[in-house]
């Protein structure tokens, strides 16, 4: 199993340098800039945003996970740009401008970035489990779950909502969704989502894998609670691509499955990365600029 320990990272803006803080939960972020004679690049997912005294005075910050490139550094440039969403469409926009890409200078519209170009993204509960689908949820063991679709809820949409309908039967039932395109090692996989439950869950399981179940490339735990809350998984395929691949989640249903599960949530591929590890945090001195300052330290 290939499951990638990204490392997390806060980041905090200079509360006395006017700048404002934009970003939301699930925004995919990029800093890129030349400090002769390195490149610096760094691809991160916007995981948690708040404010924090420092000083003070309230200082906006953003937490974010590396998913790819440089790690941020003290004496470096923190100045991160939204390139997309992973799960709200309506911040999937941006607008590119480079002066030392191929063919530079030019500016382009970057629209739908997560929606085109992932593995699977649902918008209707109507699928086969036994199907590969991108656009719909599916799940196994109908006999003994309900289901239903609903649009929007809040601030969470496309919310697929699974519900027991008895405390006994078969083994295997849960959300599980076919796959589409074909994934193969050394691929890397993201996994956004949002999930809540009736009851808290300490141990639900994630399975990534040959969509007959006789091998995964990613098995997992995660913690349910009865509020909205943002999970990103990442993982490198282990197998190849001639077997279809499933996500499943919550499949085998027991002692330690809640009663009902909704999540709003989608599968993105990425192309292979550097192996990344957590190592724990510690506070960085921040680099003034005419944009601002920032500071950044690493999550434990």
């Amino acid at each position: 199993m290939a499951k990638v320990d990204y490392p997390k990272y806060k980041i905090l803006i200079d509360p006395d340098s006017k700048k404002v803080q934009g970003l939301k939960v699930g925004d995919v972020v990029r800093r890129e800039y030349y400090d002769a004679p390195n490149l610096i690049y760094s691809l991160m997912v916007v995981l948690k945003t708040g404010t924090e005294m420092v000083g003070g005075a309230d200082s906006a910050y953003f937490i974010g996970a590396l998913v790819e490139g440089d790690e941020p550094l003290a004496g470096q440039l923190l100045d991160f740009v939204r390139v997309t969403n992973l799960f709200d469409e309506e911040r999937s926009g941006a607008l590119y401008l480079t002066a030392s890409d191929s063919d530079a200078p030019y500016m382009d519209v970057i629209d739908g970035l997560a929606k085109e170009f992932s593995l699977c993204y649902p918008v209707n509960g109507r699928g086969n489990p036994n199907v590969p689908d991108h656009s719909n949820y599916a799940h196994t063991g109908a006999g003994y779950l309900s289901a239903s679709y609903i649009e929007r809820e809040g601030d969470v949409s496309r919310i697929y909502r699974l519900t027991r309908t008895t405390q006994s039967g078969g083994s295997s039932y849960g959300l599980n969704i076919g796959i589409e395109l074909p994934v193969a090692n050394p691929d890397r996989i993201l996994v956004s989502m949002r999930v809540r439950s009736n009851t808290n869950a300490p141990n639900v399981p994630v399975k990534f894998g040959y969509a007959d179940g006789s091998r995964f490339d990613y098995t997992d735990t995660i913690s349910v609670g009865t509020e909205w809350e943002y999970k990103l998984l990442a993982f490198t395929v282990d197998y190849p691509a001639q077997y279809q691949r499933a996500f499943s989640l919550c499949r085998s249903l027991g002692a330690t499955c809640p009663r009902r599960m909704a999540g709003g949530g989608r599968i993105e591929y990425r192309p292979t990365v550097g192996h990344c590890t957590i190592r724990q945090g510690r506070q960085s001195p921040c680099r003034k600029s005419k944009r601002g300052c920032r500071s950044c330290f690493r999550c434990p």
